[in-house]
């Protein structure tokens, strides 16, 4: 697609311990579509169905020759719009 989609923001906020062989279920969803960014919702689970953490990341397409923003392909534009969680 010609752009890099580096790392603009990153939080986490753990709701259940968790172990370390713990198998977890993590559901990705669309959060926000931008001109030039994105953001996703991960929420996982346990085995239980208990929710263990819920993160939101955000990430900029910036041109890999300047490395500044630019709008985001219209190929990752669509596919991210047709899975945006409903307002």
């Amino acid at each position: 697609m010609g752009v890099l989609p580096p790392a603009r923001a990153l939080s986490i906020e753990f709701l259940h311990p968790m172990i370390w062989d713990q198998k977890i279920d993590i559901q990705v969803s669309v959060k926000e579509v931008g001109a030039h960014s994105f953001s996703l919702l991960f929420v996982a689970r346990n085995a239980e169905e208990t929710e263990t953490f819920r993160a939101s990341l955000t990430q900029v397409c910036v041109s890999p020759d300047t490395m500044r923003p630019v709008l985001l392909p219209d190929e990752l534009r669509m596919a991210l719009e047709r899975d945006l969680i409903d307002g």
